[in-house]
């Protein structure tokens, strides 16, 4: 898995404009916060947050895809559960609506939180009120 200086460096290989690379870094900080709320791994939520619009500058003009892009690029480097958020956080155009734990988080309210909301298409509201912190296991 990539840590986080290598996920800062393939970011960073498209020179994506710098607001950008603030969604980016707002977004990583989002997802380590609710990693660590919801009982998640806060590395691999925080890398998926970080690289989720890697693709943005090669794709801004081709929305269908925009995520799917970002998910080739970043291939195994990342947890196989981290590929599909990707991929489905741009889900309305890309056809990819896949309902896993991390997909919700990478979605709605984190993107206004991280000053993208208002640039595309509105996602509704609520994604949060169905997740819970889940129990560790201590074994």
């Amino acid at each position: 898995m990539l840590d986080r200086e290598q996920a800062l460096a393939l970011l960073n290989e498209l020179g994506p404009e710098k607001h950008l690379i603030q969604h980016a870094l707002a977004s990583e900080a989002v997802m380590r916060a609710l990693a660590r709320h919801l009982g998640e791994d806060e590395e691999v939520w925080g890398l998926t947050g970080l690289l989720h619009d890697l693709d943005y500058p090669l794709t801004h003009e081709d929305p269908a895809k925009h995520g799917l892009v970002g998910a080739e690029r970043i291939g195994d480097r990342l947890p196989e559960e981290a590929l599909p958020a990707i991929r489905a956080h741009n889900g309305e155009m890309t056809g990819s609506l896949l309902r896993l734990r991390l997909r919700p988080a990478l979605r709605g309210n984190r993107d206004r939180a991280c000053g993208h909301g208002g640039a595309r298409a509105p996602h509704g509201h609520g994604r949060y009120a169905g997740l819970q912190p889940q129990e560790k296991n201590e074994g």
